[in-house]
Formats: C-alpha cells, structure tokens, sequence
C-alpha cells in the first residue's frame, strides 16, 4: 500500500513541479501532512467532479490533523471552498473559505497560491482593488503563476479593462500552455468580447 502511495505522491509532484520529499517551510516538517495535502492537491484538480473536491477537502482535513501548521493544507481548503461556491453560487462557502484562508495566513502570509484564494473571494466580494493588490503581490512572489496571471485577467474583466484582462489570460496560457482551464478563460474572455 506505501509503495503505491509514494509513486502516487510522486506523480503528484511532478504535475504540479515540487518535490513529494521536501515540506514546505510553513509546516512542521511533517512529511506525512505533506504527501496527504499533495494528494489532496491531486483530487482538486478534478474539482468539477464533487466526489473528487469532497476526497481533495478530506485530504486536506487529514493534513492539517497531521500538522496543525501546515499553512498550505489551511490555503487549499480555503480553495475548495472557492470552487464549491463556483459550483453552487452558495455564499456561505465565501465566509468559510475566508475563515480557512485566515488561519493559513496566520502560519503564512506570503503564500502566493492563498493570495490568488483571497483576491478571488474579495473578486466574488466586489473587492476590486484589494484582488488586483493581492494578485500583483502573488505575482511579486511567484512571477511564473498562469493561476495568478489568469485571475488577474479575471478581475480586470470584472472592472472593464478587457486589454489588460487579454494581456493577462494570455501569459497565463503562455504560461501553462498545457492547461484546458487556462484556454478555456481566453476563450471565454473572447466570446464576452464577440471575438470570435
């Protein structure tokens, strides 16, 4: 059973460029809490499909038990609470996913994947202002973010700045030209724009 965990793990971390062994300063140098918040970074990638956000929330839940500190596992339930809101438009889950944004800012607060958390939630907020400045500092701090560059892109479209929303969407698939939801944000960015 280890051994297909650890080559589970494995292939976790290198679809998302890290490596499995190494714990992220913020935790307590749990590695067990690590490879759990990795494989709950694995399930959130399937985040359309409920089952695989309610696995990527247990993962995460079973994280933080293992490491109260681990201000990532924190970060990413604050995540899955931003795509259970997208899928149910219900916004009880902004309040919980700010609370547990909170806490990981508590542990980290230059974490630049809860900087893009809490700029989509204040987004969601009519916050603005406070998402472009949280979303440059995640840019200050991970330069190469296509989750930074495109929800930045986002924001810009919700304050009526298509050209610097276009810039945006398109380093984001410059970025990560692999990644569907990146084009799909383009492309959607296009269609709101009767660019065709």
């Amino acid at each position: 059973y280890f051994v297909l965990q650890d080559q589970v793990v494995d292939s976790l971390s290198r679809m998302f460029d890290f490596e499995a062994s190494r714990t992220p300063p913020s935790s307590g140098g749990q590695p067990v809490a690590y490879r759990l918040y990795l494989a709950g970074r694995g399930a959130l990638h399937r985040r359309d499909r409920e089952n695989d956000l309610a696995s990527a929330i247990r993962l995460f839940e079973q994280a933080i038990v293992a490491d109260p500190k681990l201000a990532v596992a924190h970060a990413g339930l604050a995540e899955a609470d931003w795509y259970r809101f997208l899928n149910t438009r219900d916004r009880t889950y902004i309040e919980s996913g700010l609370q547990h944004a909170d806490r990981a800012l508590a542990i980290d607060p230059e974490l630049p994947p809860l900087l893009i958390t809490y700029a989509r939630f204040h987004t969601a907020q009519g916050q603005h202002d406070l998402a472009i400045g949280e979303l440059k500092r995640a840019l200050e701090l991970s330069p190469s973010s296509p989750d930074a560059y495109a929800t930045l892109g986002t924001v810009y479209q919700a304050v009526g700045r298509p050209s610097d929303a276009e810039t945006n969407y398109k380093a984001a698939v410059e970025l990560s030209p692999g990644d569907w939801n990146v084009h799909h944000q383009l492309g959607a960015f296009y269609y709101s724009q009767g660019r065709y």
